[in-house]
């Protein structure tokens, strides 16, 4: 009796693509020696002023720079293309992939039944702690995924990738979001973010040019997250992340009605931010 062979099924490779801006740091070994499995990585660096790109050419020779107008998902898909494996893991400068997760994905990429894209939760850690609001408990970003599925639209920063398959999945495992160690690196953070944002939007009238209105409806934003999304159940740190991400929202709000006024009288409203 002849016995058949099962053929194993070649695992696609993957790569994955780092995205870094003035990150050197611990966290950032941490994320490159977390995806030392994967075939290929790349980083793609946004112009850093510190010691990033020497951090990373410890890890990988393929470090890029690339800087289009300070557009991160512009970044995104540039480095989208870069790759040459036949899935791409995205991978910002503070994503730790823990070695659960790194099992998962070297199983689903060893499966025959492979999806195009698959989902992944994240957990946020802020000054050191998981702060699991409710509502980034339920997210799954397209984290791994075949190359060419996934894009970002690059009119503005914090939106939905557009997937160009709908043969997904998610994994049961998360990444480790470190977002920051200290209170400044946030209010830096969402500073540079908010002027990008605002850069990148159409000037249009603002929808908040009421006082009243922007100050009510950013303390709404901090009560929200607090109390209805779980933030008092994290203590101090989950006040402090709640009361920051309602500075966030006025911030953004501030610059665009600051944009509007500025140019409705014939001056560059970004002319004067800062790096």
């Amino acid at each position: 009796m002849i016995q058949c062979k099962e053929q194993k099924v070649a695992r696609a490779t993957v790569t994955a693509v780092v995205f870094t801006y003035n990150s050197a740091g611990p966290t950032l070994k941490r994320v490159l020696e977390a995806i030392q499995w994967a075939d290929e990585i790349i980083v793609v660096d946004m112009e850093s002023k510190d010691n990033t790109a020497q951090v990373c050419l410890e890890y990988t020779e393929k470090f890029l720079t690339h800087n289009e107008n300070e557009n991160i998902n512009a970044n995104f898909n540039f480095g989208y293309q870069q790759a040459t494996s036949d899935y791409i893991l995205h991978i910002e400068s503070d994503y730790v992939v823990p070695p659960e997760l790194k099992r998962e994905i070297l199983d689903v990429l060893s499966n025959d039944q492979r999806s195009d894209i698959y989902e992944i939760g994240i957990t946020n850690y802020y000054f050191g702690k998981p702060v699991r609001l409710s509502v980034w408990e339920k997210i799954r970003l397209p984290r791994l995924f075949k190359k060419g599925t996934v894009s970002y639209p690059t009119y503005r920063i914090e939106t939905w990738p557009k997937l160009l398959s709908q043969n997904k999945r998610s994994l049961k495992n998360r990444i480790d979001h470190y977002t920051v160690e200290h209170i400044w690196e946030l209010v830096r953070k969402y500073n540079r973010y908010s002027d990008i944002e605002v850069r990148n939007s159409p000037n249009e009238i603002p929808l908040v040019h009421n006082p009243l209105l922007l100050g009510f409806s950013a303390l709404g934003c901090t009560l929200y997250n607090y109390l209805f999304r779980g933030g008092f159940r994290y203590g101090m740190h989950g006040f402090i992340v709640s009361c920051l991400l309602g500075y966030y929202y006025f911030l953004q709000r501030a610059k665009r009605w600051e944009r509007y006024c500025t140019e409705q009288q014939g001056k560059l409203w970004d002319q004067n931010l800062q790096p």
